[in-house]
């Protein structure tokens, strides 16, 4: 099976993710994907209530990281493994 995902998300990275009917989640944290049936979902954790938020990506329409926060240390290092390759 081939992907066409860029993987544009970066785990543990903080976001704002909006879906195709209006919705908005903010201070979300990228967990990773998860298979559901067969098919990829996008999965998040709320910063505050440490509450799970799974994502079809066929309704998801845009995600914009949050500019509030500084680097944490899962960006950072995944950061500097690609400058260090």
């Amino acid at each position: 099976m081939h992907s066409y995902d860029d993987n544009v998300l970066t785990e543990g990275a903080e976001y704002i993710v909006g879906l195709n009917d209006g919705t908005t989640f903010r201070e979300i944290i990228f967990e990773g994907r998860k298979m559901i049936n067969g098919k990829p979902i996008l999965c998040f954790r709320t910063r505050k209530s440490d509450s799970l938020i799974t994502i079809n990506p066929s309704y998801h329409s845009f995600t914009i990281e949050n500019p509030d926060i500084e680097i944490n240390a899962v960006i950072d290092r995944q950061m500097n493994e690609v400058l260090n390759q």
